[in-house]
């Protein structure tokens, strides 16, 4: 393409990103590699595919009433994570991860109504050589916005703990706030779960959690 092509390109999918981060979920990972591609094989192939995604576009609603939920604290945030191996150019690979809230019957293993409240697609960092180290990054990141979440929605929900100018002060009443919402965290990668909850790789004691991962919600393979 010319650059005056790309140019048209990326403000494209600048425009689409912002839909996407707003409404669009499943429109995330096709802008993020668009945006990843343009930088690298600016093609004709690519600028149809842009067209073709702006024509499909249509509004994601996810928001309702759920049932069984009366008070705020029998709210439970549920937290997905997941990658895709080298699907970018030079290696590149790509995390992603899903936060929803439900009811407290996902805590007691039944099916339960889920409203999608905040999702992202990103480039991960590290170039990896194998699939459960991707994995391990974007779980890692899942688990940060899923604190995040919970703590926020106590805070919103007025049960937020003033604490002092301490800092140890300061994560004690912010783990306080984060339990008193329930957490699920999932993921569907057994060597991903292993690698962070029993270090079967070559993280410190066999047997212990990492100590880059300090999961305060459940972690299930799903």
């Amino acid at each position: 393409m010319t650059p005056k092509e790309i140019s048209a390109c990326r403000a494209a999918i600048g425009a689409l990103q912002w839909v996407a981060v707003q409404t669009q979920p499943l429109a995330c990972a096709r802008c993020n590699l668009l945006l990843s591609e343009l930088a690298q094989q600016p093609t004709m192939q690519l600028a149809q595919e842009l067209q073709e995604l702006i024509r499909v576009q249509h509004c994601f609603e996810a928001i309702f009433r759920l049932p069984k939920v009366n008070h705020w604290s029998q709210i439970v945030a549920a937290g997905f994570g997941d990658q895709a191996h080298q699907n970018r150019p030079k290696g590149g690979s790509t995390g992603g991860f899903l936060i929803l809230l439900s009811n407290r019957d996902l805590t007691v293993d039944l099916p339960a109504p889920m409203i999608l409240v905040t999702w992202k697609t990103w480039k991960l960092k590290r170039v990896s050589i194998d699939t459960i180290d991707d994995e391990v990054q974007s779980l890692v990141e899942t688990e940060d916005v899923l604190f995040r979440t919970r703590m926020l929605w106590a805070a919103i929900n007025s049960a937020a703990t003033v604490g002092t100018d301490s800092r140890a002060d300061f994560l004690e009443a912010s783990e306080k706030e984060v339990r008193l919402l329930p957490g699920i965290f999932g993921t569907d990668s057994k060597g991903g779960y292993d690698s962070i909850m029993v270090n079967e790789s070559p993280i410190p004691t066999q047997g212990q959690p990492s100590k880059r991962f300090n999961s305060k919600s459940p972690f299930l393979v799903v």
